[in-house]
């Protein structure tokens, strides 16, 4: 949590701070894969003096199968994913000036052809994302959301971890 996970290292990637209305946009279209794949997913509360974010945060519980993590990933297009004990990071595609709520909701499911496990080719039709192989051999000038999903056992209370993360 806090939005740099992806801003060093050999090949660091740009994931600038999101406007409120980018955050919303995906955070809610984010919310709806990650529904897909576990049985319980909360995001934290806004703090209502942010005007901008980081990164998005899920806390997340019931896997409804064990590759649920590379099922969100390949959904929702991830450049990179780097996982830290239950924690996984996720660099996906900023949205395109043209996105709207609307095109980012109702977009197919992409076929992705992993070309290896840090490299994601896309191929979204009228998605309104910016895909990693949209700019190809502008790589540098290429941004991402970063998306941070935390899995806490099912003893845990949520409510209460939600609180603590939230504040």
């Amino acid at each position: 949590m806090g939005g740099a996970a992806f801003a060093s290292g050999i090949e660091p990637l740009k994931t600038p701070r999101m406007p409120f209305q980018i955050y919303q946009q995906l955070r809610q279209y984010c919310m709806q894969v990650i529904r897909k794949h576990y049985g319980v997913v909360d995001s934290l509360t806004d703090a209502p003096e942010k005007n901008s974010f980081g990164d998005i945060d899920f806390l997340v519980q019931e896997p409804l199968s064990p590759e649920a993590n590379i099922l969100i990933a390949d959904d929702l297009q991830a450049k990179r994913t780097l996982v830290n004990g239950p924690s996984i990071s996720l660099a996906i595609p900023w949205p395109s000036e043209k996105t709207t709520e609307s095109n980012l909701l109702n977009a197919p499911v992409p076929h992705i052809e992993r070309e290896d496990s840090t490299n994601i080719s896309t191929s979204v039709p009228n998605a309104g994302v910016v895909s990693a192989s949209d700019q190809a051999g502008a790589e540098q000038d290429t941004i991402y959301a970063q998306v941070d999903i935390r899995l806490y056992p099912s003893s845990l209370s949520l409510p209460w971890i939600h609180y603590l993360y939230s504040r």
